[in-house]
This record gives C-alpha cells, structure tokens and sequence, in this order.
C-alpha cells in the first residue's frame, strides 16, 4: 500500500486553511531522505545468520535532508517559515524503532545499536 506523502509545495499551500480552522501544530510523517526499501533483513541466531522477511520500513538515510521525493530543501525551508508566518509549529517525526543496513543509524552510528548474544545487531534495534 502506498500512502500519499504531499510535497512540501502542497503543505505550505495547506497552511492558511489549517490556520483558519485554529491548527497550531502540523506533524510531518518522515519528513527526512530515505534508503533504499529492502525486504529482508538478516538477524543473527544460534544457527547463525537468518533472512527474516519484512514488510515495510521507514528507513531514514539522513535525518538532516528533507525527503527530496517531496520537493527541494528550499521548498521545506520556505513551508517551516511560512508555517511559522501564521503561528504554526512544525513537528517532524524522529523515526528511530529500527535500523538496517544503508540508514543513518546504521551507517553513521552502529555503536547506538542493541547488540545481541552473539555481538551482533539484535534486529537492528537502536
């Protein structure tokens, strides 16, 4: 299933009806760059190594860069203003439930990383 993420450009346009029906805040659902989708991951157990299936997985690269599907870091920078313009705080999602290979956590910080009996990532949970 895919969910209709609205580009940046789409939300600022948003604002001055959310404004006028008294929203003070706005959520962003991963609103950062990306990795590449897999689906699987491997975990490690008593046999060793194990492909485990998955189904889906917001997987953030770079939690500092907007999501560039949605438009350009100009883009993002001018909704926050115009959102902040008419009162409006910007909440974005710090997605941090998991890590795999190619995300940020996982390339950038694998010491934040739960490790498991066999000193290896336990599912890639931080």
């Amino acid at each position: 299933m895919d969910i209709h993420r609205p580009s940046w450009r789409e939300v600022e346009e948003a604002l001055p009806e959310l404004n006028e029906i008294s929203v003070n805040v706005i959520f962003l659902w991963a609103p950062y760059k990306r990795a590449e989708p897999v689906d699987k991951i491997v975990v490690y157990t008593s046999e060793g190594e194990v492909q485990l299936n998955v189904k889906w997985w917001v997987k953030p690269k770079n939690f500092l860069k907007p999501d560039p599907e949605r438009g350009s870091e100009k883009e993002f920078l001018r909704m926050i203003k115009t959102a902040h313009s008419l009162g409006i705080k910007v909440l974005p999602q710090l997605c941090i439930l998991t890590s795999i290979p190619g995300d940020f956590i996982y390339e950038e910080h694998p010491e934040w990383i739960l490790k498991s009996i066999y000193g290896k990532p336990a599912v890639t949970w931080p």
